[in-house]
């Protein structure tokens, strides 16, 4: 059985929502970045986290879960649920993925950084 609802935060995500925020103000004027970091700011300083709908015990043990690093937790492919999965297991099933030449081919060299100038031009 896996989770049919997703678990309320136990903060509020604020470093996510300011490095959101500053890529986004890139692509408006000065003015309107600045409205918007403003009207941001506003909304993180009045943000209240929200109550949890799981127990501290709950909590507890997906922590501890998480920090276990013989398991890989992660949704499934279809429906609403989550898998708990022996980490060996779920890195040898990924290996084996990728080591199909057909679908995967092994680059030279990372090409993320022409990516991003490619993208950087654009703008």
């Amino acid at each position: 059985m896996g989770f049919n609802y997703a678990v309320t935060l136990d903060r509020i995500p604020e470093e996510e929502y300011i490095v959101a925020t500053k890529k986004a103000c890139k692509m408006l004027s000065t003015a309107e970045g600045e409205q918007l970091r403003a009207h941001v700011a506003g909304a993180l300083n009045q943000a209240k986290r929200p109550k949890s709908n799981i127990s501290k015990g709950e909590r507890q043990a997906l922590r501890t879960l998480a920090k276990e690093k013989s398991v890989t937790i992660l949704p499934a492919d279809k429906g609403k649920a989550t898998v708990i999965m022996d980490a060996a297991e779920y890195e040898e099933k990924v290996k084996e993925m990728l080591s199909d030449e057909k679908v995967y081919e092994v680059l030279k060299k990372d090409p993320t950084g022409q990516y991003l100038n490619e993208i950087e031009r654009r703008k």
